[in-house]
Order: C-alpha cells, then sequence, then structure tokens
C-alpha cells in the first residue's frame, strides 16, 4: 500500500482544488472506487512541521521553482479528535520533481527529535530505536537520504501545517485519493515547549492562514493511472499547491513586513 510503506517511495501526484460543494459530486462520481472491497477508509488529523537548513536554502529553492523542490518535514497522525497514537513522529524527505513525487520516510521516537535537528543522532542510534518488525536496512537507507537532504547538521523549523485528511487507497492498480480540509498554515510552532516533541494542535501557535478550499490528490506508481469510471468528471484542474512553497511564501513576507516596522521605527525614533 502507498500509505504504509516505510523507506523509499516514488508515485505520479496530481493534485486539485474543490470547494465544499464540490466535494460530494465529486465522491459520488468516483463511486464505482469508492465501493471496491479492496479500498481501505482512514481519517486522520495530521500536522506537520517543515524543516530548513540554517540559511534557508530549501525554502528559497521552493519559492524560485515550486515545480521542483526538496522539502523536509517531521509529521504526526492524530485520530481526528484523539491524541497521540503511538511515541514515534515520521522524518521524510520529499522531492518535487512536477507530477513526479519521491518520499524517504522513517519513524524516530519523540524523545530523539531534539537530537536529530540539533544533527548529534547517528544513523545507528536511528536503526536501534525503530520497532521490531522495521527493516534496518530500509531504515538506514532513508536515514541516509533525509540527510542528504538536509545537507547541514543542524535543521531549523520554517513553520507548520495541519489538516483533516480522508484516505481512499486500494483498487487496481493501487491507487491513494486524499482530501485535505481544514488546512491551517503556523509560523511559530514550539513542538517542545512542554517538554517531549509533540506535533499536536496546541503546539503549533496561532494561525497565519487558513485554506478555504479542500486539496485533492491521487497518487498512483508510474504505470497507468486507475480506470475508476469512464462516467467521472474530473474537477478542475489540475493545479500546483505545494503546502512547504505557500509556507514559505508566508514565512517570507512576515520577514519582510517585521523588517519594515523595525525601519519605520528606526526612521521614527528622535
Amino acid at each position: 500500500m502507498l500509505m504504509t510503506e516505510r523507506g523509499s517511495l516514488t508515485c505520479v501526484e496530481t493534485k486539485f482544488l474543490l470547494w465544499p460543494d464540490e466535494i460530494p459530486p465529486f465522491l459520488r462520481g468516483i463511486d464505482g472506487f469508492l465501493s471496491d472491497p479492496s479500498v481501505r477508509r482512514d481519517e486522520w488529523r495530521i500536522s506537520t512541521i517543515y524543516l530548513d537548513r540554517p540559511d534557508g536554502f530549501l525554502a528559497r529553492s521552493a519559492l524560485a521553482c515550486p515545480e521542483l523542490h526538496v522539502e523536509l518535514r517531521l509529521r504526526e497522525f492524530f485520530p481526528p479528535d484523539g491524541r497521540p497514537l503511538s511515541p514515534f513522529i515520521w522524518v521524510e524527505s520529499k522531492v518535487q520533481d512536477r507530477t513526479l513525487s519521491s518520499v524517504n520516510r522513517f519513524q524516530l521516537h519523540r524523545r530523539l527529535i531534539p537530537r536529530f535537528l540539533n544533527g548529534d543522532l547517528d544513523e545507528e542510534e536511528i536503526v536501534d530505536c525503530q520497532e521490531r518488525h522495521v527493516e534496518p536496512d530500509r531504515v538506514a537507507r532513508a536515514a541516509r537520504a533525509v540527510r542528504e537532504a538536509a545537507g547541514s547538521r543542524r535543521l531549523r523549523m520554517t513553520g507548520a501545517v495541519t489538516y483533516h485528511r480522508s484516505t481512499f487507497e486500494g483498487g487496481s492498480p493501487v491507487a491513494r485519493l486524499t482530501l485535505d480540509r481544514g488546512i491551517s498554515y503556523h509560523l511559530d510552532p514550539h513542538p517542545f515547549s512542554a517538554g517531549g516533541a509533540s506535533l499536536e494542535r496546541d503546539r503549533l501557535g496561532p494561525a497565519s492562514l487558513e485554506e478555504t478550499a479542500c486539496v485533492v490528490e491521487l497518487k498512483h506508481r508510474r504505470s497507468r493511472p486507475p480506470d475508476w469510471n469512464d462516467g467521472r468528471s474530473d474537477p478542475p484542474g489540475p493545479v500546483e499547491y505545494s503546502k512547504f512553497v505557500i509556507l514559505s511564501s508566508l514565512a517570507l513576507s512576515e520577514r519582510m513586513s517585521a523588517s519594515n516596522r523595525r525601519e519605520s521605527h528606526r526612521l521614527a525614533s528622535p
């Protein structure tokens, strides 16, 4: 399955935007897929903290070329109205190359997250903290890929995004459809503020932007896309929509506004 694979995964990715009143007819249009017995449905509240090198290289690169960029992120899954499900947080790198996305991921115990960000956690410690059923070689490869994307030893937080995700996964050929609703962007997360890393919503700080549309994403292998039903009408699009690019743009705008405020204050001072 696409959602549950660890290590490395490369998929074709297509995104659309839907307004709330467009979601029910869209779902009715893909009923052939949704009613397939092999399709699994999950509901999550997802929180993601995006990371960057100390010099902000990843954010600058994403703003300069949104269709081809690299992301680093911490991600935690919650029940829609619940508390953390496990002591682990996902660490992921993603390379977005137009419609092709490649993700490397591994889980890391939340107590080790501060050391990972500081760059003083070695590969052996990452492998040793995994659950017993996880293949060590796959974790090691994913950890090396993430560290290669990080470039420097230390990482800093760019900001956070949280949203409700409905996931439909299965069919033949296998595909994953997600609907992200209630997306909010946060520029001042404090995941360590109360001791122990957590990406719960109250650690993310106030929202700087709330998305009104629903982001629909289809992922499938690089073979042919799923043939759900011949009468389906696709939503308008596709569109280029990157949460990391939007967050980076917000952060840049805030830095520029803060700089202008300081300059105005300086000029107004006697």
